[in-house]
């Protein structure tokens, strides 16, 4: 014991007096190998085997799997050598720096396809038809692809969303379409009273106003029930797990694998990333019928709530690029739920307009705004109008550009076919279970390493070898 005391002691002496006033004695490095990059943790040697295995232990709670063949070396190894680890994100624990490239930079992973538009693409062609109801609603003057849009907005919620889901027996998917439904034809009653007395009820006649309010009145109940039936489901149905049954299905997981991480706040709370995602919507809905109500504090305080939800969601889109080995490409997801930023925008403004900035505009004035000429918006609700319609100008140049290109590309033959695309995302599935399947040895060799780490005599290897037989 004696002659190891002294050992340390002459040791500590060399240290002090090198010049640099630092130790020059080998450093053994942790080398953690992530999906794109390389880190080097400099650690001392006598505690390099401890740091290993707290860095192997905290990547074990991170929801990550260490590998048997780049395991942590064993005591005779060199102090010059480095410990590799290779890194595989979690889905449950997910990666905590983003994937790159975005996935704006990949473009569409599969051709386009007919099924596509009613199975996984349902909400984005309503939200094509959407958007081109409310720009249309927006000029005043363009009534007859306001009416075009709306409606075959309306028959497409119903069958896709709430039709469609029932047969397959997603009633998750069929609540949440109902409430859809119940949204668009709100705001397609408050749509036709506003069209409808403008354009087609002559100024002669004394029920012109009755007819207005009436469909604003159909606009305020049908949007509150819609609220109503969405708190219900977040406040009951969702907690209490009622549909529970709906994530046996296979369509049901094969969204659900495809799907970005559920952000940590709310991996307690919500089960499954389309629970998530579906909150965008019901803020969404909530700021509608605050809107249709009156009441522009609160709008725009769900605005604001609305458009964080959004951009969250945009993230996740961007920087998600599938669950292990599947790389799974989402630049569809995320070109639409740009879109509906700039969406949510055009409203924001639109309300804002009409909310706030809104001085008992004449029936008159309403009939001479045209868009996009300058010289009828000097009233300040026809200012925030105009600008509102430039934005959606852009929502629809967009959604025009990338629906054209995903379709010429996929003429060109230059894209998989949609079952080709889902077959190979099953087989890459498939080797990522295989390999979360040797997780468990993996762990195992992990304790082993770390219980010697922490034992006195773990220190030893780390000596000389004339010290080691001494202590002995």
């Amino acid at each position: 014991m004696m002659d190891l005391h002294h050992h340390h002691h002459h040791q500590h002496e060399s240290c002090s007096e090198s010049s640099s006033g630092s130790c020059d004695h080998p450093r053994e490095e942790l080398f953690v190998e992530s999906s794109h990059h390389y880190e080097e943790l400099p650690v001392s040697s006598p505690v390099a085997a401890a740091a290993a295995a707290a860095a192997a232990t905290q990547a074990v709670v991170a929801g990550v799997v260490v590998h048997k063949d780049k395991a942590l070396p064993s005591s005779s190894s060199s102090q010059q050598g480095k410990i590799r680890r290779s890194i595989s994100c979690h889905r449950g624990g997910g990666c905590r720096r983003p994937r790159l490239p975005f996935v704006v930079l990949q473009g569409p992973p599969h051709a386009f396809d007919v099924a596509w538009t009613y199975r996984q693409g349902a909400d984005y062609v309503a939200l094509c038809l959407w958007i081109g109801k409310d720009w249309s609603w927006l000029q005043l003057r363009w009534t007859t692809t306001a009416f075009f849009f709306g409606t075959t907005a309306a028959i497409w919620m119903i069958v896709t969303c709430a039709y469609l889901p029932y047969r397959q027996r997603i009633y998750s998917e069929a609540y949440k379409g109902v409430i859809l439904c119940c949204w668009l034809l709100g705001l397609y009653g408050w749509m036709l009273g506003d069209l409808w007395t403008l354009w087609f009820v002559p100024r002669s006649d004394k029920n012109a106003l009755m007819y207005s309010e009436f469909g604003n009145a159909i606009a305020r109940y049908v949007l509150l029930a819609a609220v109503i039936l969405y708190t219900l489901f977040y406040a009951i149905l969702v907690p209490l797990d009622v549909f529970a049954a709906d994530r046996d299905l296979a369509v049901v997981q094969m969204m659900e694998r495809k799907s970005p991480p559920l952000p940590a706040c709310g991996r307690r709370y919500f089960k499954e990333f389309r629970m998530y995602s579906s909150l965008h919507f019901y803020t969404w809905v909530v700021k509608d019928c605050l809107w249709s109500w009156g009441f522009p504090l609160a709008y725009f305080f769900t605005f604001c709530v609305t458009v964080a939800l959004n951009l969250d969601l945009l993230m996740r889109f961007a920087h998600h690029s599938g669950d292990g080995a599947s790389g799974n490409n989402l630049y569809i997801d995320f070109v639409n739920y740009f879109v509906s930023l700039l969406w949510v925008a055009a409203n924001g403004l639109w309300a804002f307009g009409e909310l706030v900035a809104n001085a008992a505009a004449t029936e008159d004035q309403f009939r001479r705004y045209t868009w996009p000429h300058w010289q009828n918006i000097r009233h300040t609700t026809f200012q925030y109008r105009f600008a509102a319609g430039w934005v959606f100008l852009a929502a629809a140049s967009i959604l025009v550009v990338f629906y054209s290109h995903w379709i010429v590309r996929s003429w060109q033959g230059k894209l998989p076919s949609l079952a080709e695309e889902e077959a190979d995302f099953e087989n890459k599935e498939q080797e990522y279970q295989q390999q979360q399947d040797t997780a468990p040895e993996s762990i195992n060799s992990i304790g082993i390493i770390a219980e010697n780490a922490v034992s006195p005599r773990s220190v030893v290897p780390f000596m000389e070898p004339a010290a080691s037989a001494e202590f002995v």
